[in-house]
């Protein structure tokens, strides 16, 4: 008990020094886990609260269904899984059902007919995950980005994308002005068609 309790201490003080950057990366990657990057996004890119709840709730679910897997042992198989989780998951659910852990929520919903989220949803959940792995790279906790080609098709009837104005375009990029720069590529990716990045860029 005294010796699982001193490795918890040891866990939290070399995630927290992690966290400050005390540390050398090399040492680390075998105690961070995703949540772990998560707090270092938050501390290092300042995004907004309505961006950390995104993104939060994007990190409780991929912890609910794969554990606390140490980043650098995260695979694409783990990152298919979670893709096809998300897809499954019903997009309409009580408060108390959205506080249930990811694998019962399936397993409640199984084989029923219900509405399930959406592609570009998911997406967007994915969106996060895929920020926080090219902090780790950047960072130099790891080598790639386990979610890097990883795609999301539509399903059933192809819907175009908005074609958004000047005024909205500028709008959204106002919009994600304190946002971190890679997060922003990423969200403009998932809700901005190829054709208008020319004029957003530009």
């Amino acid at each position: 008990m005294r010796q699982s309790i001193t490795e918890r201490l040891d866990h939290v003080l070399t995630v927290t020094e992690a966290i400050t950057g005390k540390v050398p990366p090399a040492k680390l990657v075998d105690f961070l886990t995703i949540v772990d990057l998560f707090k270092r996004w938050v501390v290092e890119a300042k995004p907004t609260k309505a961006s950390i709840t995104e993104c939060e709730y994007s990190v409780r679910r991929f912890g609910e269904l794969l554990g606390a897997i140490p980043v650098d042992k995260v695979t694409k198989a783990h990152i298919r899984q979670f893709r096809e989780a998300a897809l499954q998951t019903p997009s309409r659910l009580s408060n108390e059902e959205s506080k249930a852990p990811l694998p019962e929520l399936l397993k409640r919903y199984a084989g029923k007919d219900v509405p399930r989220a959406a592609p570009v949803t998911v997406r967007k959940r994915l969106s996060f995950i895929k920020t926080l792995f090219n902090r780790a790279v950047d960072a130099g906790l790891i080598e790639e980005n386990p979610t890097d080609g990883i795609r999301i098709k539509d399903m059933g009837t192809k819907q175009s994308r908005l074609t958004f104005s000047d005024v909205e375009i500028v709008g959204i990029v106002d919009g994600l002005e304190n946002e971190d720069k890679s997060f922003r590529w990423q969200l403009c990716s998932v809700f901005i068609p190829g054709r208008e990045w020319g004029r957003l860029f530009n």
